[in-house]
């Protein structure tokens, strides 16, 4: 849910019950490989989504996903998510957490809708 003034867009978020993927591997140490099946699986079609949409999330991380209390994903923290005009458009922008930034962020090369699985992948791992 969200809602606008003159000024800002407000996302409005339920509470997961979960907490993040973050809060979970630090109670859990590592997941089976079942768990993390389920949880990347559906992060890949969270991001498959928003590229759907031309939009970047940018910044994702264990503490971007949240997680239901059946262990379902939803993302959050869209404070430096971008949308493209075309789905060829790159950013120049270098922003997000560095541990989980591609390369080509890192050197200042322009990025494109394939990002975000970068990220993901270096969660996974």
């Amino acid at each position: 849910m969200y809602f606008e003034d003159a000024n800002y867009l407000y996302y409005v978020s339920g509470y997961y019950e979960g907490g993040n993927l973050q809060l979970t591997l630090d109670k859990k140490g590592r997941l089976t490989e079942l768990e993390a099946h389920g949880i990347f699986q559906e992060l890949r079609e969270s991001v498959r989504y928003l590229q759907s949409v031309r939009v970047m999330h940018r910044d994702l991380k264990p503490q971007s996903i949240l997680l239901t209390v059946d262990g379902h994903v939803k993302l959050a923290n869209f404070q430096i998510m971008t949308q493209l005009k075309n789905k060829e458009e790159r950013v120049l922008k270098t922003e997000g957490t560095p541990f989980y930034m591609s390369p080509e962020m890192i050197r200042g090369e322009p990025i494109g809708l394939d990002y975000d699985f970068y990220s993901i992948g270096v969660t996974l791992f």
